[in-house]
């Protein structure tokens, strides 16, 4: 069974907006800045396992070196207390941003799908629109579930549009079409409101 897309889509840019308050936080003590960027990890991996995301062995394995460059002493070698500072800071630098990185990589990869599919549900819709099969559409939002099931059913009825649907539902998962729906028609009937 596949997961909603656009669900891990809203976790992961939450996530991604609290890359820079970490990052802010090189200007304090190098243990800090570790925790910070160690607890944004362990969410993230929890994130992509919940997602089955590959990137989560890629994650899993900056953990050890980002408590390591945050340990005092660890990775310490004959430098002054400042150098060994500047020394770990960077290193947690350069931890984040390849974290950050393998986060994006696959944040991009599920975003490219569901912008796919957003266009071929708007595609489905306009044509739904255009030959009239959705003319009976209450004014408002399409939030309720029932009426998003509702409208789908009328949608895979058509024998044209049925295909558009299942090219949707081969790139996302059945609630992310739902949602897909809702979100199209709200944009397309506002837009024609506002005109």
């Amino acid at each position: 069974m596949k997961h909603a897309i656009t669900l891990f889509i809203d976790k992961a840019e939450e996530m991604l907006r609290e890359v820079s308050p970490i990052a802010d936080l090189s200007n304090d003590g190098p243990s800090e800045f570790a925790g910070a960027i160690e607890a944004w990890l362990i969410r993230a991996e929890d994130l992509f396992k919940q997602y089955n995301q590959g990137e989560q062995a890629l994650l899993a394995a900056i953990r050890p070196s980002v408590k390591l460059a945050g340990s005092p002493g660890a990775i310490d070698d004959g430098e002054s207390i400042s150098g060994r500072r500047k020394k770990r800071k960077r290193l947690l630098t350069e931890h984040l941003n390849q974290s950050v990185d393998y986060f994006y990589r696959a944040y991009t990869r599920e975003k490219a799908k569901v912008e796919e599919a957003r266009e071929l549900v708007r595609q489905v819709i306009l044509v739904a629109l255009q030959s009239g099969l959705l003319n009976n559409l209450p004014p408002g939002s399409f939030t309720g579930s029932e009426q998003l099931v509702s409208i789908q059913a009328q949608l895979y009825a058509d024998a044209e549009l049925r295909k558009g649907i299942n090219r949707v539902l081969s790139i996302v998962a059945y609630p992310d079409l739902l949602r897909l729906i809702d979100e199209t028609l709200n944009d397309i009937l506002q837009a024609n409101t506002t005109h």
